[in-house]
């Protein structure tokens, strides 16, 4: 097999540049391979980071719903409330229109109307300025 062959190389020469190139040639995969692990952890850690921060704000998302929701809570008894005030204004009025009609005075011309017109201006001019949904609702749009 040491016979050499027309390029001028033995069979072994051949047999041992073969081997040198598959050796070579196998590093080179292995430091391709160790390159894209090196990649992929470096995507994986990424990935990862990106996973707690979505963590995160999904829990101050949560919080601020949370809060959110006992705002929109709060609000909505108090709507019950002032409803409630109304209608008691409203049977207050109407009453007290009755009585002074029956004592032959003009409800309007009474006192007691200048205060209920007050008291009533100012709670218009309030519910005006527009509630808690009212303003949620103008930043969500």
């Amino acid at each position: 097999m040491n016979k050499p062959t027309p390029f001028g190389k033995t069979y072994k020469e051949y047999t041992e540049a073969v081997e040198k190139f598959e050796l070579s040639k196998a590093q080179k995969v292995e430091k391709i391979e160790l390159g894209i692990t090196e990649d992929f952890k470096g995507i994986l850690k990424a990935s990862n980071n990106n996973f707690k921060n979505s963590e995160k704000m999904v829990a101050e998302a949560s919080t601020i719903n949370d809060i959110a929701f006992k705002i929109l809570q709060k609000q909505i008894k108090l709507d019950e409330t002032a409803d409630e005030i109304n209608k008691n204004a409203d049977n207050l009025w109407k009453e007290f229109s009755r009585m002074a009609k029956e004592l032959g005075i003009n409800p309007k011309e009474a006192p007691a109307y200048k205060t209920y017109n007050e008291i009533l201006s100012d709670l218009l001019s309030r519910s005006n300025e527009g509630s808690v949904l009212d303003v949620l609702k103008m930043r969500l749009n």
